[in-house]
């Protein structure tokens, strides 16, 4: 119970360093521990210092390296490409005057170039900005590697749709996929999911267009 209790606090004193000082220093630790240990178990003198070091190095590595990876997410994104569905007149039927009309896909990307609009910050919050001045806040979650969602305090995207999910296609590119209302009107899509989707990258670099599937080339 005691080298638990010990193990538990190792950890917790090594998460905020780096992994060359966690392992300078625990092997410092490792070897006063050891001492304070033999001596007081000198019946047991073998076969601990060994068992002992393993586990103090396991700890540092795995609980350091953990650490000092920060989730791809974090960090600024700008927008650079925004795709949504809209609903396109087809045809017209010149003597019942019926409109004919389908859900197609559209780049809606504004004119004007792209600025930093998204902030990932690492104690799981971010904000999001227009012309530099911010909009919305919101905290963030890891899923796995390369996926990730994010909600926001209040005024979300959608109405429809509470909780984003962020797709990774390379380390500097990533898209948001999301549901948006129905075009008004009197039409045949009412019913259906309507979608839009923004595409991001870290500002000043070439997005993956080669890993993507742009809905609109």
């Amino acid at each position: 119970a005691s080298g638990l209790f010990f193990m538990i606090n190792l950890e917790k004193s090594v998460s905020k360093h780096s992994i060359f000082t966690c392992i300078r220093d625990g092997y410092e630790l490792g070897n006063r521990i050891i001492v304070a240990y033999l001596s007081y178990y000198k019946s047991e003198i073998i076969m601990t210092k060994n068992f002992i070091l393993l586990s103090v190095f396991s700890v540092l590595f795995f609980g350091c390296s953990k650490n000092d990876t920060p989730p791809k997410i974090v960090g600024e994104w700008e927008s650079y490409k925004f795709e949504r569905q809209i609903l396109q007149l087809d045809s017209i039927d010149p003597l019942t005057l019926n409109l004919y009309q389908s859900m197609v896909w559209s780049d809606l990307t504004p004119p004007q170039e792209p600025e930093p609009s998204l902030k990932f910050n690492d104690d799981n919050t971010f904000e999001q900005f227009y012309q530099g001045v911010l909009t919305h806040e919101g905290i963030w979650t890891e899923i796995d590697e390369n996926s990730f969602s994010f909600t926001f305090n209040q005024d979300p995207w959608s109405i429809l749709q509470s909780n984003y999910i962020v797709q990774f296609h390379c380390d500097n590119t990533m898209s948001i996929e999301y549901l948006v209302e129905a075009p008004a009107g009197n039409h045949d899509f009412q019913d259906s999911d309507w979608y839009a989707v923004g595409y991001y990258r870290t500002p000043g670099s070439v997005e993956c267009d080669a890993q993507i599937e742009y809905y609109v080339e």
